[in-house]
């Protein structure tokens, strides 16, 4: 799963999705218990595909694939694929959308001390809409 995020968040994240097998209260929200019965989440998460070494908002270098929202979905997922949970589906959609390239040509590179926040648009995968998957 090559889906990234800026600095330690893939630890937190794993460590929210662990909680899903130590943590009864977890696994008794909508969500876990959505997740756990169909192998899959509910929406698709958002991804930015063109974010490599912008600067993220809230500081630090975003990653090719920069997870936009979904945080809690893919702690889900996460988890599940390295507990081998048996419900787990092989596959999973996700939504794209690319930071507008007017934005991207005067992005800072990740520097410490600048914070730009993009202006987003998005661009759904073929055979979606803003309301899920075409019937």
């Amino acid at each position: 799963m090559d889906i990234g995020h800026v600095g330690d968040w893939l630890d937190t994240l794993d460590y929210w999705g662990d909680e899903l097998t130590r943590n009864q209260q977890r696994r008794n929200t909508w969500l876990a218990k959505f997740m756990l019965t169909n192998g899959a989440a509910p929406a698709p998460i958002v991804v930015a595909t063109n974010a490599l070494g912008c600067e993220h908002p809230r500081g630090g270098a975003m990653k090719n694939l920069q997870l936009v929202e979904g945080h809690i979905r893919l702690a889900y997922l996460r988890s599940m694929i390295r507990h081998g949970h048996p419900k787990l589906q092989a596959d999973h959609t996700i939504w794209t959308l690319e930071l507008p390239g007017e934005w991207l040509d005067r992005a800072p590179r990740h520097d410490p001390r600048a914070v730009h926040r993009p202006s987003i648009t998005h661009k759904l995968l073929p055979g979606f809409s803003s309301e899920g998957p075409k019937k």
